[in-house]
C-alpha cells in the first residue's frame, strides 16, 4: 500500500478464519449484544455466506491492498475469534494485547501474540485482573485511530479503566471517549471518518447533546 501519511506504510494485515461453531445457539446466546445491536437473544448466522465474505475480504487484502496476509487458523473452542480486532490495538510499533468483555473471549490473544512476535512489535499486556490494569475491559472495535487521536467507546465491553490503559499506553497520542449504554457506543458519536479533521456526527436519538459537544479528554495533553 502506498505511504499515506500521517498512518504510515502498511505492509501486513493479520485475520483469523471463522470456525464452524460461529452462530452456535450458544454462542449467539453469549454475544447477542454485538450481533443483534440490543441485546435480548442472539440473531440468525448464514455461516456459509460469513465465510464466503471472508474469503472476499482475504482476497482484496492481497491482491488489491498489496498486503503480505497472515491467517491464524479458525478455532471451534473459540467462536468469536474471527473478531481479532477485538484482542489488540496497534499503532507504529506498539501492540497492546486487550482483555475483551466475555472471560471465554480473552484466550483468543494466544494465538495473536506470537504473530505480534514475529513482527517485531513492542508487545504491552493489559495483565491480569488484579494489579494496575485490574478491572479494566478493551475491546479494539470500540477503538478507531484517526491519524492523530484515538477514540474510545466506552460501554458494557469497553469501561473506562480499559480506555485508561489505552491512553497510558499510546501517550503520544490524545484519547477521547465517549459513553453510552449501548455496547457499540463509539458509533453512538462518530458515524464515519472522513479525513484527520472531520467525522460525522448522526443526529439520533440516542445521541445526547453532551455528548456531541464535549468529549471527554481522558489524558492530559
Amino acid at each position: 500500500m502506498a505511504n499515506i501519511h500521517p498512518y504510515g506504510r502498511f505492509t501486513h494485515a493479520v485475520v483469523r478464519g471463522i470456525p464452524e461453531s460461529f452462530g452456535k445457539p450458544s454462542d449467539n446466546a453469549q454475544n447477542g449484544e454485538r450481533n443483534g445491536g440490543g441485546g435480548g437473544g442472539g440473531v440468525e448466522v448464514d455461516l456459509a455466506k460469513a465465510q464466503r465474505q471472508f474469503g472476499c475480504l482475504t482476497g482484496a487484502l492481497r491482491q488489491k491492498v498489496g498486503l503480505q496476509l497472515i491467517e491464524i487458523p479458525p478455532d471451534p473452542e473459540l467462536p468469536e475469534s474471527w473478531r481479532i480486532e477485538d484482542v489488540a490495538v496497534i499503532q507504529g510499533d506498539t501492540a497492546l494485547v486487550t482483555r475483551p468483555y466475555h472471560q471465554q473471549r480473552r484466550s483468543e490473544a494466544e494465538a495473536l501474540r506470537g504473530v505480534l512476535s514475529e513482527l517485531r512489535l513492542s508487545v504491552v499486556e493489559m495483565g491480569e485482573e488484579q494489579g494496575g490494569s485490574g478491572g479494566a475491559t478493551l475491546e479494539g472495535s470500540d477503538v478507531l485511530f484517526t491519524g492523530r487521536e484515538f477514540f474510545v467507546g466506552v460501554s458494557s465491553h469497553t469501561n473506562r479503566r480499559g480506555a485508561q490503559v489505552l491512553a497510558d499506553t499510546f501517550r503520544s497520542n490524545d484519547i477521547i471517549s465517549s459513553e453510552s449504554t449501548r455496547t457499540d457506543a463509539l458509533w453512538d458519536i462518530l458515524d464515519s471518518h472522513i479525513n484527520m479533521d472531520l467525522c460525522c456526527v448522526p443526529e439520533r436519538q440516542f445521541v445526547h447533546q453532551s455528548q456531541t459537544k464535549t468529549l471527554l479528554q481522558l489524558r492530559d495533553t
